[in-house]
């Protein structure tokens, strides 16, 4: 019964909630593969448990786990496009040395990130206080250490056998085989 005064919210129905609204999409060969829904799935599933590994590092805070992300990944981008230093310092067995690591701003962060400066400067401070970051001259690394820190190491270990899991469900759906 309604309330005197108040109207009754009026809702529609599935039929017309469900009614396409866009228009029919281009033919596209990646919306065109049998499997283009389950694709995007498992790709999606592999985001999110490795948001949700990393992020445990971080108290559950994804912001700075994706600022630690985006710094390490700068810090190791020129030594993963080079087949010669990647051969050197592919693994986790040794260390990057700081003429093969690329540095990066607190700027840069906020650009690459869509993070406000002020979000990256506090979360930045937060990543240095922990360790897990140093400031150099020219920009920010992820502390070349961090392959000896147990913390990390079991923190990232989950990440390949979620990778194997995600390569394991594209090549069922024959995606890789193409």
């Amino acid at each position: 019964m309604a309330t005197p005064g108040r109207r009754r919210k009026e809702f529609a129905a599935p039929e017309e909630i469900l009614k396409p609204v866009l228009p029919p999409p281009e033919p596209s060969p990646v919306r065109e593969h049998p499997y283009s829904r389950a694709v995007a799935h498992f790709v999606v599933e592999f985001i999110l448990r490795s948001a949700e590994t990393i992020a445990g590092v971080y108290e559950h805070d994804y912001e700075t786990a994706i600022l630690f992300m985006t710094i390490s990944n700068r810090n190791s981008e020129k030594v993963m496009a080079d087949p010669k230093l990647r051969e050197k310092y592919g693994s986790y067995t040794s260390t990057i040395p700081p003429e093969h690591a690329l540095l990066i701003s607190r700027m840069a962060l906020a650009r690459a990130t869509g993070l406000p400066r002020e979000t990256v400067r506090r979360k930045v401070a937060k990543l240095i206080e922990k360790g897990w970051v140093v400031e150099l001259p020219g920009g920010l690394r992820a502390r070349p250490d961090l392959n000896r820190s147990e913390q990390y190491m079991v923190a990232i270990e989950p990440l390949s056998q979620n990778l194997r899991r995600l390569f394991t469900q594209l090549l069922s759906t024959g995606v890789l085989n193409q």
